[in-house]
């Protein structure tokens, strides 16, 4: 998948733009939307990688992997998609 390629290799907005006609065709593929996010959150956008996971799950009828992925760029970039502050000491 070339928008898999273009992630890996550090552009998520060139992954994205390949994402957006693949979600035209099929808005319920669990690797669509993960990598989706991914490219989201990728390109400095982590609050709506996990609105766009939040809504897709919505829709979902086996959102598993859409909350796996969720959690893990929660703990990545923080609750709801904000980056934690460490606390000192």
């Amino acid at each position: 998948m070339r928008a898999r390629l273009n992630f890996n290799a550090g552009h998520p907005e060139r992954g994205l733009e390949d994402l957006d006609a693949l979600l035209s065709i099929d808005t319920r593929s669990p690797k669509v939307l993960t990598l989706h996010a991914e490219c989201l959150a990728a390109s400095g956008k982590p609050q709506a990688a996990d609105d766009f996971l939040s809504a897709a799950m919505d829709g979902a009828v086996d959102a598993t992997k859409l909350k796996a992925k969720r959690a893990e760029l929660r703990e990545k970039h923080g609750a709801k998609g904000k980056k934690q502050k460490k606390s000192a000491g």
